[in-house]
């Protein structure tokens, strides 16, 4: 059965498991997959056409920026001084310290929605973020999208691992956990090389 839509994704998980008295439990499965998909802080899954370019403008009246809509991890925060660009550098939210003095941000962390920086810009600067945002959840009027097109057993693994988590299966829910992080990790890694493209090799051959 191909793994194609939501329907079939069903199905496959029943017939993986075993259990044909899931229900439509199976619909919490696949958000819980798909939340860890995004959230794991081991390897979460970063596709190419999910990474976003936009900007914002601060003010002089607070350290606060609203992050991106749709915003599930960073790349890189950028701010522009007189038409140069420069990056901020991340901070820990206990790591972040608070400079009294207004002028130009140099450092931020992540709180909830919005960006913390070290100090109130002393003036309107633009803040460049590129970053990660989701991708459409499978639903019965979304029967498939991108990850579910191009990666297939992340679903399936991470779909697993939650009907062992809710039968109390730990060994098996252990198994397929790993089984999705590796599948993440390796979906990670193509993306990474259809980025950057393949690593320049030397070569014997000589041309004139």
């Amino acid at each position: 059965m191909a793994l194609d839509t939501q329907e079939n994704l069903i199905k496959t998980v029943i017939d993986y498991s075993h259990r044909g008295d899931l229900g439509t439990k199976i619909n919490d499965f696949i958000t819980l997959a798909e939340t860890e998909m995004l959230s794991n802080p081991i390897a979460p899954l970063k596709l190419n056409i999910s990474e976003k370019i936009t900007t914002a403008t601060t003010t002089t009246a607070t350290r606060f920026l609203a992050l991106p809509s749709g915003f599930q991890s960073s790349r890189k925060f950028s701010i522009t001084i007189d038409d140069d660009i420069y990056v901020l550098k991340y901070r820990t939210p206990s790591a972040l310290k608070i400079n009294s003095n207004t002028g130009v941000p140099c450092f931020f962390t992540i709180r909830g929605n919005e960006i913390e920086f070290d100090r109130v810009p002393d003036k309107v600067y633009t803040v460049t973020f590129t970053y990660f945002a989701g991708f459409q959840p499978l639903t019965a009027d979304n029967q498939t999208n991108i990850v579910l097109t191009k990666y297939p057993n992340i679903y399936l693994f991470g779909c697993l691992r939650q009907v062992f988590l809710y039968a109390q299966d730990m060994q098996q829910a252990s198994v397929y956990a790993n089984e999705a992080l590796s599948a993440i990790k390796s979906a990670n890694k193509a993306e990474k090389a259809g980025r950057y493209g393949p690593q320049p090799q030397m070569s014997s051959s000589w041309a004139p």
